[in-house]
This record gives structure tokens, C-alpha cells and sequence, in this order.
């Protein structure tokens, strides 16, 4: 079994660590992914109530083409 050392993983020092910490905070990282997932369930409803409400129109909207249906008028024949 190889170990990580094998591949070239090595273990930080405290230094390097610093250095690459990109300077946030764990409670920024947690505020972001809460914010992205309130975002994501936002989009998601959206796009949701928009097939539903195409779904919804389309009998109408084909009919009213026709000039029968839910929104008037008539075929002259």
C-alpha cells in the first residue's frame, strides 16, 4: 500500500499553514455556506413555480390561439 509521502504529500508546518489560510474565518466559511444555500433553494423554487405556472397556462394558451376556449371568441367558419 503507498502512502501519501509516496505521492508527494508532504504535512504543513505551522508557517506554511499561515501563509495558505487565505484569511478566513471558519465562521465567514459557515455564514457563505449559509447564504449559497439559501440562494440555491431560492433558484430552485423559482424555477419550480415557472414550470408550474407554464404547465398551468398552456391549454389556455393554445386555445386562445384557436379563438375557443377560456379566453373568448370563436371560430368563423
Amino acid at each position: 500500500m503507498k502512502t501519501l509521502e509516496s505521492y508527494g504529500v508532504q504535512e504543513m508546518n505551522m508557517e506554511e499553514l499561515h501563509e495558505t489560510d487565505g484569511g478566513i474565518s471558519f465562521d465567514q466559511a459557515y455564514h457563505d455556506f449559509q447564504q449559497g444555500g439559501a440562494h440555491l433553494g431560492l433558484g430552485a423554487a423559482m424555477l419550480v413555480s415557472a414550470a408550474w405556472a407554464g404547465i398551468a397556462l398552456t391549454p389556455a394558451l393554445i386555445l386562445g390561439s384557436l379563438g375557443t376556449g377560456l379566453l373568448g371568441g370563436g371560430i368563423d367558419l
